[in-house]
């Protein structure tokens, strides 16, 4: 017999949550326009994920930095977590998706809180 079975499993998507917890430089909160542009990025690079990748919490957090101003952040933390896990879930961790899992993030998912001093 010369020929050969190969099986085939489409990959589960698990959407994720980020939350943007930022300081700004002068204590002001992030524009409707500087929002709307982290998000977009965010969900700009989530379009290059591949099944099974780790998302690096470090590229998250340079992309969300570089959607703003040079300078704009005093502090800046992105944490994540799967959508369907409760907000205690979420971690600094990089998130390592299983080989069978294709992680997605949608804008309305992404969720910002500033502190303001």
């Amino acid at each position: 017999d010369d020929s050969e079975t190969i099986r085939f499993t489409r990959g589960a998507e698990v959407n994720l949550n980020v939350r943007v917890r930022c300081k700004t430089v002068n204590n002001t909160s992030l524009s409707e326009a500087e929002i709307s542009t982290i998000s977009s990025n965010l969900v700009a690079l989530s379009e290059s994920w591949d099944l099974g990748q780790t998302i690096f919490n470090y590229t998250l957090a340079q992309t969300v930095g570089s959607s703003v101003t040079v300078g704009r952040f005093s502090r800046l933390i992105v944490e994540t977590k799967e959508k369907s896990q409760p907000d205690s879930s979420y971690t600094t961790n990089d998130y390592v998706a299983a080989s069978n899992v294709l992680p997605d993030l949608l804008s309305s998912d992404v969720v910002y809180q500033l502190e303001v001093v």
